[in-house]
């Protein structure tokens, strides 16, 4: 459903579509950012293999960071922007909750059995 609200709002307003365009972008930074602390031989390997290119990357974004100042858009606020706020205060809200644990939901699968956590399956 959060395709559907995104292609809805950016359908129909242009500078929704640059906000989130924006956000993505970084997004992409913290990414890059990330990949490039992690100790991992691939991620050293490919960040090596394009480093100028990544560095140059990465100035555009925080450029456009500095201009533009973006905030965060939450699923709720892109349901909003799209007139699909109903959807998302209903049926998105309802898959959420059943796709995504909470620490509740682990009380059916285990069972306190004297000091000891006992699992079932």
């Amino acid at each position: 459903m959060e395709a559907l609200f995104v292609l809805a709002a950016t359908s129909q307003s242009a500078d929704f579509t640059q906000r989130y365009q924006v956000v993505g972008e970084l997004e992409i930074g913290k990414m890059i950012r990330k990949a490039r602390q992690a100790n991992a031989p691939t991620f050293q390997t490919l960040l090596s293999a394009d480093r100028d290119l990544l560095d140059a990357r990465l100035n555009e974004i925080e450029a456009l960071k500095e201009e533009l100042n973006p905030k965060r858009i939450t699923v709720e606020q892109i349901a909003k922007e799209a007139g699909l706020q109903h959807l998302y205060l209903g049926p998105y809200s309802l898959l959420c909750a059943t796709v995504h644990a909470h620490a509740r939901d682990l009380e059916r699968d285990h069972f306190a059995d004297g000091e000891e956590l006992q699992l079932t399956l």
